[in-house]
């Protein structure tokens, strides 16, 4: 079998987003992205995003999401764990998409990074959040996101919060930060006192408390 995918990746190779085929992202691309400062957001220990949602970053966050460019999951993964902070969680999960979400991209983004990330951390990932609207958010303003940042916990949720210490939740991109916020508030409601957040990539700096200055482009 991995011979089959070695032969497949050399007559069909991988396209990164501007077009040069190979490894995606390509080194070009890689060296364009731009790191996310630290900053904070209410009800998490610890919250952070590995890049700035813009320019190339943005592109190659967009190809995740929207055109499921599987072949960066691993590359997104990558970038998180270099960012989330010195003590792995015991417990892996995901900020759910909305039933539209899922229904135009055909998968839920936040899952399949926490569940890789959970393969990467060995600890497992869980659904634990479940969405209360159908509505999507993307090219919503931050009065629609904070109205429809809702979440009910999971049937295990209690289950979880009882046997794991601690948890990360795992989300694409943060943008106002109220969907983040909003899972965190159900984790701790639902037992767990050690919560943090984790994306690929952060949108609006001037949204959040503290931050630090612009980050150098590597």
């Amino acid at each position: 079998m991995v011979r089959v995918v070695t032969i497949l990746a050399k007559v069909f190779p991988a396209q990164c987003v501007c077009g040069a085929l190979g490894e995606v992202p390509c080194e070009g691309c890689a060296d364009e992205v731009q790191r996310c400062a630290p900053f904070v957001l209410p009800g998490l220990h610890q919250v952070s995003a590995a890049f700035l949602y813009e320019g190339r970053a943005g592109e190659l966050v967009r190809a995740l999401k929207y055109r499921q460019h599987r072949t960066l999951v691993a590359w997104a993964v990558d970038a998180m764990m270099q960012v989330a902070g010195e003590h792995p969680p015991a417990l892996v999960t995901w900020v759910p998409a909305s039933r539209a979400g899922r229904r135009s991209r055909g998968l839920d983004q936040g899952a399949v990074l926490a569940r890789a990330m959970g393969r990467r951390l060995g600890v497992p990932a869980v659904a634990l959040l479940r969405p209360t609207g159908s509505a999507r958010q993307t090219g919503s303003g931050r009065t629609e996101r904070v109205a429809s940042a809702s979440y009910l916990p999971a049937p295990r949720l209690k289950q979880a919060a009882a046997y794991f210490p601690s948890v990360v939740i795992i989300d694409d991109v943060i943008t106002t930060g109220a969907s983040m916020t909003a899972a965190a508030a159900v984790m701790r409601e639902g037992g767990f006192s050690n919560v943090s957040g984790c994306a690929v990539a952060r949108a609006d700096r001037t949204t959040f408390g503290a931050t630090a200055s612009r980050p150098e482009r590597r």
